[in-house]
């Protein structure tokens, strides 16, 4: 919901020096009540970031945006951002990927975190994935994330999401 994405955005917000258990339960909580993952479904991020039927990545999209927040303290305030777009996919489908501040795909080394994420059921789970995101920079700085979307039917809500994680 609305009011759980905002809450996950302020853990997100809050100084660190690093991913702590406390944050990263409450960030995890918050995270999880917005959208959980699809049952029986393993999401792979690939070159492509993820892709699949639109109605099974809410909970991927909402998290990317949590990921790209977190990369964007990592890298010190430079921006991330997240595309909503599954160009030449059936119509049902959609996807998500993540950018680095050079505007290039995520750095490979935080693929496998997108799906821990993305995958991650239930709140200790979640809280163990974003306890694995690292923290080499001023982590203190605050994220900018720019997300950008298709005209899909499912890419606004998606968006929505991604922007809320």
């Amino acid at each position: 919901t609305e009011r759980n994405l905002h809450t996950a955005r302020e853990h997100c917000l809050a100084p660190l020096a690093a991913m702590d258990s406390t944050a990263a339960s409450a960030m995890a909580s918050a995270l999880s009540k917005a959208s959980a993952a699809p049952p029986d479904v393993r999401l792979a991020y690939g070159t492509a970031g993820f892709r699949g039927e639109a109605s099974l990545l809410p909970a991927a999209t909402a998290r990317c945006g949590a990921l790209a927040a977190l990369r964007s303290r990592e890298k010190r305030g430079a921006a991330t951002g997240i595309m909503v777009t599954a160009s030449h996919n059936p119509v049902q489908d959609n996807g998500v990927k993540l950018a680095d501040p050079s505007g290039a795909m995520m750095a490979a080394a935080w693929e496998p975190l997108a799906a821990q994420l993305a995958n991650a059921r239930g709140d200790a789970a979640l809280a163990e994935a974003l306890q694995a995101v690292p923290w080499e920079g001023a982590a203190t700085a605050a994220p900018r994330v720019f997300v950008g979307r298709d005209t899909r039917p499912s890419s606004e809500g998606l968006t929505a999401g991604g922007a809320g994680g």
